[in-house]
C-alpha cells in the first residue's frame, strides 16, 4: 500500500521516527510536536480501517494541520479520507511558508510514487535535493 502512512504508523515505536519521517523533528519552528508523538495516537481502530478500507487516519490529517501542511479549519468526512483525496487536496492547498510548501510537496509526491511506481523517475532529481535538507538538519 501507500508507504508514507505505514512510515507514519512505525514511527510511533521509534524515537526520531520512520523511514520518510526519520529526523523530520525541529523542520517547523511553530511546534514542539513531531511525527512520533502524533503516531503514538493513532488507535489500533485507525490503523485497522487504514488496511482494511484505506482510510487515511484522522491522526495523520491532525499532524498535517499541526505541520502547516493543510489548513486549520478543514475538515474531512470520513468518507472522504481516502489517499487520492488527500493528494488532490494537497494540490489544491496554499501553504503558509516554504517548510510547509516543502513538506507539502514531499508528502504529495510520496503519494505518487507509490500509486504510480513509473513515475519515480520523474522525482529522482527532488527526492535528492529533499535527502540533502534533511541530511543538513541532523547535523
Amino acid at each position: 500500500m501507500i508507504r508514507l502512512i505505514n512510515d507514519f504508523f512505525k514511527s510511533a515505536n521509534t524515537a526520531n521516527g520512520y523511514g520518510i519521517f526519520e529526523y523530520e523533528k525541529g523542520i517547523n519552528k511553530n511546534t514542539e510536536q513531531d511525527v512520533v508523538s502524533f503516531a503514538m495516537k493513532a488507535s489500533k481502530s485507525q490503523v485497522r480501517q487504514w488496511n482494511r478500507y484505506g482510510i487515511v487516519p484522522s491522526v495523520f490529517i491532525s499532524y498535517l494541520k499541526e505541520m502547516d501542511v493543510l489548513p486549520e479549519n478543514i475538515e474531512l468526512p470520513k468518507e472522504k479520507r481516502t489517499i487520492s483525496d488527500l493528494t488532490e487536496l494537497l494540490f489544491q492547498t496554499s501553504y503558509k511558508s516554504k517548510v510547509a510548501s516543502g513538506l507539502g510537496d514531499h508528502i504529495r509526491e510520496q503519494i505518487l510514487k507509490d500509486l504510480y511506481p513509473d513515475m519515480k523517475v520523474m522525482f529522482g532529481s527532488g527526492e535528492s535535493i529533499w535527502r540533502t535538507l534533511i541530511n543538513s538538519k541532523k547535523q
